[in-house]
């Protein structure tokens, strides 16, 4: 190619391109360190470049002011890791930096002075400022070292010989300053430039997918707009996107946001269904304020809202149709049979947890027509030995805390509806076979009969155990002989579980 022509396709590139051009063959390298004919090329290369760097400085050819700009690291020509030592005029790398550096402590006269005359490169700390490291090449450091030591042996010497180089040293700081004024500056336009160049491709890409239909644009902004552009295939990155892009990445980004679809679908219902089940709530609490004595053994609001009738309410109703309080309030009175049927649900699979035989037409419509409740004795439950376990939670439980304890309404469900009935996997309650045998010694020492005596019977009586091999001597000067654990009968079974 003629001369004339490369010099002028020379400038129209910027610095980091002739650095790159530099380095490819002996004759570019020659044509652009050849002061009088490439001068003109550098200039401009600098003029054109974005953002624009501080003037050059004074001790520094354009060339090699490009390579401390955008060169690789000064020892071994890498490009991974750079620390960008303005004040040293480099660029090195984290091994570089280790092994050609050293630390200058400031905390003495002589580290001080010498921080003072040698170019430094303070290394920002891991954890923050108290970690900084300041330190300079190992040439200069030694350099300036010997110079220090030489012009030690005169007082005035010595000062003159580091006011000189603080004179010299301070003009390159201001410098400096510049610099890392622009490396700010470079990042940021690199952060708008980058940004641009990818909304100009997202914004293509949203074009192709409106020509898919109305559902999957809706998909596609859904996902733009909770910032999880990397479940669209193809649509990172900040090249042009193309119409062969497009083709290919076509059926990945169909099934992508069919599947997506799926999921916000199933997102809105759990929405709606957690909405209106929240409308339930404060009415069911306004009646249960009201009726104190059901508290204990009504079913949670989570419950309630997957029984008839407000499960018709909050699942059946369509989702354009907007519900409020007032369509709750309208079946204030069903809540007491609701109550009442899930107690007894939830009685009779206790029983059956015991053991209890119970006739299979308990709660049937037949059962009930003869005016009878229930055919079952619950009172078994409120004995004093009959103690479940949690299985999430492992904790021991009395009946009727078993029904509220937290573990088996509120433990997340596997499907979308966010209502959870209690115990639903139905293996989330026992019975503690263990603890219920304990409880028995513990009882027929306290002298009660643990097949009648009811855990209300025992807390109302008071009575308390001694632990006899907690026992142990005290000292002479303390007034019992004995030091003694005392516990109530709860504490006696295993004072960690209850």
């Amino acid at each position: 190619m003629p001369f004339d022509i490369l010099t002028e396709v020379f400038k129209n590139l910027e610095p980091v391109d002739l650095l790159v051009l530099l380095r490819t063959c002996r004759f570019l390298r020659t044509m652009l360190l050849n002061r009088p004919v490439a001068s003109l090329i550098w200039k401009n290369a600098f003029f054109s470049a974005q953002p624009p760097p501080p003037p050059c400085p004074d001790d520094l050819t354009l060339p090699q002011y490009a390579n401390v700009l955008y060169g690789n690291c000064h020892y071994c020509d890498t490009s991974d890791g750079l620390h960008n030592a303005w004040l040293c005029y480099m660029r090195v790398c984290d091994d570089c930096l280790a092994e050609n550096f050293v630390e200058i402590c400031t905390d003495r006269r002589a580290g001080q002075d010498l921080y003072n005359v040698v170019p430094s490169y303070t290394k920002k700390g891991q954890y923050g400022p108290w970690q900084d490291v300041i330190m300079c090449p190992r040439v200069e450091y030694h350099l300036k070292s010997q110079q220090l030591l030489k012009s030690s042996r005169s007082k005035k010497a010595y000062n003159e010989f580091v006011s000189r180089e603080s004179d010299k040293l301070s003009q390159q700081r201001e410098r400096s300053k510049a610099l890392y004024e622009w490396e700010v500056e470079v990042e940021r336009f690199k952060k708008e430039d980058f940004e641009a160049r990818h909304r100009a491709r997202r914004d293509a890409f949203s074009q192709r997918i409106s020509d898919l239909g109305e559902g999957y644009e809706m998909v596609f902004n859904r996902l733009i707009s909770k910032g999880a552009e990397s479940e669209v295939p193809g649509l990172s990155g900040v090249d042009p996107f193309t119409s062969d892009d497009w083709e290919s990445v076509r059926p990945k980004v169909v099934e992508a946001l069919q599947s997506w679809q799926q999921t916000f679908k199933e997102q809105d219902r759990t929405q709606l269904i957690s909405h209106r089940t929240n409308l339930l709530r404060p009415v069911y609490d306004y009646y249960i304020s009201h009726h104190r004595t059901e508290q204990l053994f009504a079913p949670p609001y989570l419950q309630v809202a997957g029984m008839d009738p407000f499960r018709a309410l909050i699942y059946d109703t369509s989702s354009d149709e907007q519900l409020t309080q007032s369509d709750f309030l309208a079946h204030l009175d069903i809540f007491p049979h609701l109550i009442k049927a899930w107690r007894e649900e939830v009685i009779e699979f206790l029983l059956r947890l015991l053991g209890v035989e119970i006739p299979n037409d308990v709660g049937s419509s037949k059962a009930k027509g003869k005016g009878k409740e229930h055919l079952f004795d619950s009172s078994v439950l409120e004995k004093a030995s009959t103690i479940f376990k949690c299985s999430w939670c492992l904790k021991l439980i009395l009946y009727p805390a078993v029904l509220s304890h937290r573990c088996l309404i509120f433990q997340p469900n596997s499907g979308t509806s966010p209502n959870r009935r209690w115990n639903e996997t139905g293996n989330e309650v026992q019975v503690h076979e263990g603890a219920s045998r304990y409880a028995k010694v513990i009882i027929r020492a306290l002298g009660q009969d643990p097949d009648t005596v009811t855990w209300k019977q025992l807390e109302e009586g008071g009575q308390r155990l001694e632990c006899i091999r907690c026992r142990h001597k005290v000292s002479r000067k303390c007034k019992n002989k004995h030091n003694c654990l005392v516990m109530n009968w709860r504490q006696a079974v295993r004072p960690p579980l209850f």
